[in-house]
């Protein structure tokens, strides 16, 4: 649902994972945002069907053809607008030439974005979306960014939004998770529930510190219900009336336990900001979707107007443009 560091997270919602970089005039924002598709890994859309390069190309999305999963703005380009970005001014990042080149240069780029739709937060792509063997994840996109020497030597934030691909390809595969629910007690549902959250904040950790003496100031943006998808309730209708609340209460409880242990992981570093992505989606009025896990640039913008007022209040010193 949410993903900029950009980093290559290639949407489902919330955010996929990735980020973004950024820059005004003395400021670069880096940002890791899934939803994008810049040079077409073989994935799956909505529908299953495998992508294209240039996919996306139902007339839903923008138009058709736009590259990426959504009828305009995905949330990290909403975030950074709303901070004062011109969208105009954004570069996609190549990861399979990185540093070598990119998609266009960054030239004079306000936004550099590593995300791709379906990244996950390790280093690789969502097994769901046929990417499991691509090196796209929001580790590698970190490594990408570490180790990239087109990057300026100014003021350089970054955004990321990782891990609810994580979450959707475990629901996808099905047979551990079903186990699990199915069995007496919560005992064991709790264990993977800590256990999944575990891996994800430490990618996203270990993603962070990667970047470390490379960026700024950075804003992570937490997990969101994902529940809420048209995916997610799909899914527990088929899963029958036994699972069905179980599996939803699951997957946002796990979200939760994400996003408490990003707070905790984060919570001594003044550089990095954490955004609660379930209380910020939770204030959004009449969320609708675009697809069963992508959720409508209007309602994007409107999730990035709560990440924003997070981001104003008086917690990092010079974020943004």
């Amino acid at each position: 649902m949410i993903t900029p560091l950009w980093w290559v997270r290639r949407s489902h919602w919330p955010e996929p994972s990735g980020w973004v970089a950024y820059s005004a005039p003395a400021h670069d924002l880096i940002t890791a945002d899934p939803r994008r598709q810049p040079d077409g890994f073989g994935q799956r859309g909505s529908a299953g069907a495998p992508f294209r390069p240039g996919s996306f190309e139902e007339p839903i999305y923008n138009g058709g053809g736009n590259r990426k999963a959504s009828d305009g703005p995905v949330l990290g380009e909403h975030i950074a607008r709303q901070l004062g970005a011109d969208l105009r001014r954004n570069t996609l990042a190549n990861l399979r030439t990185l540093p070598g080149l990119t998609l266009g240069g960054f030239g004079s780029a306000q936004l550099r974005t590593y995300a791709y739709a379906g990244a996950l937060s390790g280093s690789s792509g969502s097994a769901r979306s046929g990417l499991g063997a691509f090196p796209l994840g929001l580790r590698s996109q970190a490594r990408a960014v570490a180790t990239s020497t087109l990057l300026p030597e100014r003021d350089l934030d970054a955004l990321i939004a990782a891990g609810s691909n994580d979450l959707i390809d475990l629901v996808e595969q099905g047979a551990r998770l079903r186990r699990v629910l199915a069995s007496p007690g919560r005992r064991d549902d709790r264990r993977l529930q800590q256990r999944t959250a575990k891996g994800i904040v430490g990618n996203i950790r270990a993603s962070r510190d990667a970047i470390t003496g490379v960026v700024d100031e950075t804003v992570i943006v937490g997990l969101s219900p994902l529940s809420a998808t048209p995916y997610l309730q799909q899914q527990a209708k088929q899963w029958g009336r036994r699972l069905a609340d179980p599996l939803l209460d699951w997957v946002d409880g796990t979200a939760q336990w994400v996003n408490r242990g990003l707070a905790k992981a984060f919570d001594d570093q003044k550089a990095v900001l954490v955004v609660d992505g379930t209380a910020a989606w939770n204030a959004v009025a009449n969320p609708m979707f675009l697809d069963e896990v992508h959720p409508t640039s209007t309602t994007a913008s409107r999730l990035a107007a709560e990440v924003v007022a997070a981001i104003e209040a008086p917690t990092l010193q010079s974020y943004g443009f």
